[in-house]
């Protein structure tokens, strides 16, 4: 490079650091020093001119700017650049509640004290502050970071802080308290201050204050048709807002979310026609729109018809996110899915309208379409939608689009909601494994999840595939057992290799096979965990526990309840993780009170009697027995004649019927009638009937925990 050619360039780049030192100083006066003159307008129009520098440049502009820069750079020199501790950008998700809390409290405060101000007598330095504090309430309070209490607090002080603006400007008549038309040039409201209150509006969740950001948005769309103003004027972000806001309105109809969603976009779109550059109904505004439609859509045929039409308009601003909420709407939308009679097709229609739209079906795209039929429990549909994919791949050349390992293990984790879900799950493997071998498809090679999400299927397998496959009971612990043992030795790859997830499926296996040795498998499988240095954790605990609840091997319920002493003593040592909860010790009870042992039915109301007095004593509120609880016990002594059986039996109905906190449902309640009527007191008939209006009432109420059984009804 020439001598010349660096002087030159050297210029060019002093030019420019002279005209950002400039901007620098301009942005600093309109904050520092606004007011309700129209100076500081001029300022910011000037910088919104000159606010993109290039290289190289005009000699006149080259020269208004150094002439500029030159004049301010001392000034600028003694500017410090302070940071609003309440404006942390950088860490605002991570505050706590409190911090913000205490943040809306002091907004608050100023609020109050600039409402007490009259009309027209507000400072400079106040309509600064309030406009500040506007907008800190707008963009440095995250909605995610607030609950609903704080949420519509925020929108509250809001609209009053947005309110006192309004009247300083001559915007709002103060006695009525509704909103005057807006003639010639506001000095104080602008469209960004609208944008920070209807923000924090419509985010609030309140009916009211979102009806009062959707009316000030219609006065603001009239001012510009009317005068064309380029200060106050709609945007599009808060469109985008009103329409995401929509869905969460309390007590709103389908309707009329139909309807109010199409009134926004028509608005939008009218700005847009208008000639308002700050309006574009752009892909952000059309996806809010979709959203709040998938949100009513498996209830409301409107919002699924108006979907289906958005996504196929020409010209709509669409991407790969609109088609993804278009795909969850059809899998949502029951009615949707009975016009259409086949889901597959649907999706397939809407994927193929997306390479019209040159928009190619993606792995984003594709994923949550197998997560939502997964969680649905449809197999085939997945199966169907796979090969599909792989047409596509082979057929259209959609490189995106052939199934992945990711995609494979969201049909297998689909299977686990299946009546034989284990076998189907084996085949996929298998297939996965074959593809992957025979260098067919190298994104297929399971891994670890692959391998889990098949015993997992495998442990959930239910005995009603019986007529089937010739299904026994144990059959899937072995079944299980097996694909462990391939993992451990390596035969299934180096790279597979089990965690606590594969263990756990394991036990969970040997739980639902309810055979004779299921306890023995579960113990000896808890012990080869440890030497495999895999440490079980609460859940392992549990199902071993439950297992040996279910056995009806003597002994059983004495281990069961040596596993909770191990839980107990873990947790007083310091180790929170494996804290016993109530339903360990539901299934201790249940294994004392179902044990034919001699007095064994004394541990298991000593355990209740435990579990009250741990809650009572140690801290422990979650430890509150329930009706679990308490039925196992009841049921049991239902059972027996005995006098001291008699009196235990006494003694519980009469502390459920004084505990307002009892949590009766259906098996509490039939269990109470049916030790009532063998019980022969004289009071016994009597009191049956009691409990059963009661239970009848309750169920009338709407509860869904009680319901009567039929063989009581005729007492």
């Amino acid at each position: 490079m020439s001598n010349e050619e660096t002087r030159i360039r050297g210029k060019h780049r002093m030019c420019n650091i002279y005209y950002i030192v400039w901007t620098l100083h301009e942005i600093h006066n309109s904050f520092v020093q606004q007011s309700s003159s129209m100076r500081h307008v001029a300022n910011l129009s000037l910088i919104c001119r000159l606010r993109k520098p290039c290289l190289p440049c005009s000699p006149l502009l080259r020269q208004r700017r150094q002439n500029v820069g030159q004049r301010y750079f001392s000034e600028v020199q003694n500017i410090k650049i302070v940071v609003n501790e309440n404006v942390d950008f950088g860490s605002r998700h991570a505050r706590a509640r409190g911090s913000e809390e205490a943040s809306i409290k002091s907004i608050a405060s100023k609020s109050a004290s600039f409402v007490k101000i009259k009309s027209g007598k507000m400072k400079e330095v106040e309509v600064r502050e309030a406009y500040q504090a506007l907008n800190e309430l707008a963009h440095s309070m995250h909605k995610k970071d607030l609950d609903a209490q704080l949420c519509e607090r925020r929108g509250e002080i809001a609209w009053t802080l947005f309110k006192r603006l309004l009247i300083e400007d001559n915007l709002l008549d103060q006695g009525q308290d509704t909103l005057l038309p807006i003639h010639g040039y506001p000095t104080i409201v602008d469209h960004a201050l609208c944008h920070s209150a209807i923000k924090c509006m419509v985010q609030s969740k309140n009916r009211d204050l979102f009806d009062n950001a959707l009316f000030f948005l219609n006065t603001l769309e009239e001012h510009f048709l009317a005068s064309k103003s380029k200060k106050i004027r709609p945007v599009g972000r808060s469109y985008a807002l009103l329409l995401d806001a929509v869905k969460d309105l309390p007590s709103i109809g389908d309707d009329e979310l139909v309807e109010l969603v199409k009134k926004l976009l028509q608005k939008a779109n009218e700005q847009e026609r208008d000639g308002n550059n700050l309006v574009i109904v752009n892909r952000h505004i059309f996806n809010a729109a979709l959203n709040t439609l998938c949100s009513r859509s498996e209830s409301s045929q409107l919002a699924a018809d108006m979907i289906e039409k958005m996504v196929s308009e020409h010209g709509a601003p669409v991407d790969q996110a609109s088609f993804s909420i278009a795909l969850k709407a059809i899998l949502s939308s029951s009615r949707w899915l009975e016009k259409s009679t086949d889901i597959i097709a649907a999706v397939e229609s809407l994927l193929l309208k997306m390479e019209e739209k040159n928009l190619l079906p993606s792995k984003v795209t594709m994923t949550p379409l197998l997560n939502s039929l997964s969680k649905k429990g449809n197999p085939s549909e997945v199966s169907q939608i796979l090969n599909w994919m792989e047409d596509m791949y082979q057929s259209r050349g959609w490189r995106d689009i052939r199934p992945n390992r990711i995609h494979f293990n969201t049909m297998i984790s689909s299977l686990s909601k299946t009546k034989d879900g284990g076998y189907k799950a084996m085949e996929i493997l298998d297939t996965m494994k074959t593809i992957y071998r025979d260098g067919s498809n190298e994104q297929a090679r399971p891994d670890l999840v692959s391998y889990n999400a098949v015993l997992n299927a495998i442990a959930k397998e239910s005995n009603t595939s019986q007529s089937k496959r010739n299904w026994t009971a144990s059959d899937i612990g072995k079944r299980a057992e097996s694909l462990l043992s391939e993992m451990e030795d390596g035969r299934e790859g180096e790279h597979i290799v089990p965690d606590l997830v594969s263990y756990n499926s394991v036990l969970s296996a040997y739980m639902n096979s309810n055979t004779k040795e299921a306890d023995f498998k579960t113990q000896k499988l808890m012990q080869h965990m440890v030497t495999k240095d895999v440490e079980p954790d609460l859940l392992s605990y549990t199902i071993c526990i439950n297992t040996l609840a279910k056995s009806k091997v003597r002994g059983s319920a004495q281990k069961a309840d040596d596993l909770l002493n191990v839980l107990e003593h873990a947790y007083k040592e310091g180790n929170a993780s494996l804290k016993p909860d109530v339903k360990c010790y539901n299934s201790v009870i249940h294994a004392w009170a179902k044990s034919s042992e001699k007095g064994a039915i004394h541990k298991a109301v000593a355990l209740l009697n435990e579990m009250n007095n741990l809650r009572n004593t140690s801290n422990r509120p979650d430890l509150v027995p329930d009706a679990v609880s308490y039925t196992s016990i009841i049921t049991s002594l239902a059972k027996q004649n005995d006098e001291d059986s008699e009196k235990l039996m006494k003694d519980f109905l009469e502390i459920l019927e004084k505990d307002p906190e009892s949590n009766l449902d259906s098996g509490l309640y039939n269990a109470l009638l049916h030790a009532q009527i063998q019980s022969g007191q004289e009071d016994s008939a009597a009191k049956a009937e009691r409990l059963l209006r009661s239970m009848l009432n309750e169920s009338k109420g709407g509860s869904s925990k009680v319901k009567p059984v039929s063989k009581f009804t005729d007492i």
